[in-house]
């Protein structure tokens, strides 16, 4: 670049005038019309096309002049002189928990730990080595172009959310104060225990006892009258069969399976009574004690036992009431009902054990951290095995008798009663919550007033409640709490 500037090269003189443009082709005339002679006129010539006109030349550039100096006085500032930039020095490696330090020139720097300078000479933080990166294992059933692909990056698995509900308790220390004032308590001694028995348990289970010996010799009698009777139909059917059979195969009849089965209906139909009634009760004392396993693997199957890893507080429960009690130690077993409240004592032979639902047990620890009503209806499950209700010669002697109405519905109420007088006593608490808990489910049991309903339970009489009461296997709500809130005496059976 010159004082003179830029100068845009010189363009060639282009000539003024252009050469004259072809005149365009004439088209041929069209062929005359015809028409009279004196109408034909000549053609006349077309119009001659204006000529284009030239492009004016270009004209040329003026020379760029050259930049003048700019003046102190305008705004523009002049930039300052660029300082020379001062030797690196090389650092040594910089622990985390010490500042940064210079190192004297001529050291050498730390080959593993990398360190950025900035131009002032202060070294920065360390940069730590990069990491190798694994190597994942190739995929054996892959072929040779997907062994070569990249492996994706290897996640740990992401573990499942932690239950927000409260741990169990896994220690003496961990109890609730209501267990461990339960656990407090004293044994009750037979006498005691005896005395929370209704009044008429034992005169209703002799009743039952005596209805029961009644139905078997009733039984027996049946039998014996007719014997003759059985033992002739019994011939009569043997012959009917030979002959139908031996009519069959002579003849190739084919109603011969219809003739048969006929026959044994005539039978069964013609049975006598007695021999009725002693197959009814084989069927049902087998049946029974079958479906009693049944149940108890079924329960099994599809519960989770307690145990003293498995809610170590109920099961200190009920080995209190056990020791308390004077009885073995039963299982227990907590079973999803889907909102069922309920629990209930069963046994095999020489032996005995417990559901409770997993609905009560979310009182205790879920809902209302309620331990008293629980542990109120695990002692009446307990009462119910210290008194034999759920033991296998208990019922085998109202095994028949239980099965007519009426008659054990009034004695299961009396065991009822019964049962509850002994919680109260096992658990120092007066169970009203826990009925409640049954009647308004264990959302809002806790918002019953319950005076407010010992009061409207004592005017809840009449003939249809007097019936209900009668028919049921359990006392009625009404009449079962108000037996529990006076705490002393026996319920009403009617």
């Amino acid at each position: 670049m010159t004082d003179q500037g830029f100068r845009m090269p010189e363009m060639p003189d282009f000539p003024l005038n252009d050469p004259p443009a072809p005149e365009p082709p004439v088209p041929p005339a069209a062929p005359p019309v015809s028409q009279p002679p004196q109408m034909q006129q000549p053609v006349t010539q077309i119009p001659e096309i204006p000529r284009i006109q030239p492009i004016p030349p270009v004209q040329p550039i003026p020379p760029v002049q050259s930049v003048q100096p700019v003046q102190p006085d305008q705004s523009v500032q002049p930039i300052p002189p660029v300082q020379p930039v001062q030797p690196v020095q090389s650092v040594q490696s910089v622990q985390s928990d010490q500042p940064v330090q210079p190192v004297s020139q001529g050291a050498s720097a730390s080959p593993d730990t990398p360190t950025q300078i900035n131009p002032a000479g202060i070294p920065a933080t360390p940069i730590p080595p990069v990491q190798p990166r694994p190597v994942y294992p190739q995929n054996p059933y892959a072929g040779p172009a997907q062994q070569a692909m990249p492996q994706p990056p290897f996640r740990q698995p992401v573990p499942p959310p932690r239950n927000t509900v409260p741990p169990v308790p896994r220690t003496y220390d961990d109890f609730s104060p209501d267990t461990k004032r339960i656990l407090a308590l004293p044994p009750i001694t037979t006498r005691e225990a005896e005395s929370c028995r209704h009044r008429l348990e034992n005169r209703w289970y002799r009743r039952l006892i005596l209805l029961n010996v009644f139905l078997i010799m009733l039984t027996i009698a049946l039998v014996a009258t007719s014997m003759d009777d059985y033992r002739k139909q019994v011939a009569n059917l043997t012959a009917s069969v030979l002959a139908d059979a031996a009519h069959g195969s002579d003849d190739e009849d084919d109603d011969y399976e219809e003739t048969s089965r006929a026959d044994y209906e005539e039978f069964a139909e013609d049975l006598p009574l007695g021999f009725q009634m002693l197959g009814y009760g084989i069927a049902l004392m087998t049946i029974g004690y079958i479906a009693l396993y049944y149940l108890n693997a079924q329960v099994r199957a599809q519960s989770i036992k307690i145990t003293e890893n498995s809610f170590p507080e109920l099961h200190a429960l009920i080995r209190s009431y056990a020791s308390r009690l004077g009885v073995p130690i039963p299982d227990a077993y907590i079973v999803n009902e889907s909102g069922v409240l309920n629990a209930f004592s069963a046994f095999l032979y020489r032996r005995q054990y417990i559901q409770i639902n997993s609905e009560i047990v979310e009182v205790a620890y879920r809902e209302h951290k309620d331990m008293n009503a629980l542990a109120f209806v695990i002692a009446h499950e307990m009462a119910h095995i210290y008194y034999g209700h759920a033991t296998l010669h208990y019922n085998v002697w109202i095994w028949f008798s239980t099965r007519l109405p009426l008659f054990s519905q009034i004695a299961s109420r009396t065991r009822e009663y019964s049962c509850d007088r002994l919680a109260q006593r096992l658990t120092n608490y007066d169970g009203l919550g826990a009925m409640l808990m049954l009647i308004a489910d264990r959302h809002l049991y806790h918002m019953v007033d319950v005076q407010d309903y010992l009061n409207g339970a004592a005017r809840e009489t009449g003939f249809f409640i007097w019936l209900v009461n009668l028919f049921s296997d359990h006392p009625i709500m009404t009449k079962r709490i108000r037996a529990l809130a006076d705490w002393n005496g026996h319920g009403e059976l009617y």
